[in-house]
């Protein structure tokens, strides 16, 4: 498995989920939507339709190769109003750092 153990293969799969904007021209307003977890597929499935002024962000790297993110959701909802911050990447897109 490359090195990896298992249990943080399992985290880094569940650390791969979506990211919503709004519209924004700064993209500050950002949350992860509701979503259940599937065991069978490995894969979060999304709970609430897209909103009409809401676009979605995933971790993909530079070279395009679809990542994790560094946080798990539970870190991410108890740190996105104290630690994380939206700014513009390279391509004027939203990012979370």
């Amino acid at each position: 498995m490359n090195g990896l153990t298992l249990e943080h293969a399992i985290r880094q799969t569940r650390q791969h989920y979506n990211i919503r904007f709004t519209s924004k021209k700064d993209g500050s307003d950002f949350r992860i939507p509701q979503m259940e977890w599937d065991s069978e597929k490995k894969i979060f499935i999304n709970l609430e339709k897209l909103g009409m002024d809401e676009f979605i962000s995933y971790p993909v790297d530079g070279s395009g190769q679809m990542r994790s993110w560094k946080w798990s959701i539970e870190t991410f909802n108890q740190s996105k109003e104290t630690e994380l911050q939206v700014r513009l990447d390279t391509n004027k897109q939203p990012a979370v750092i």
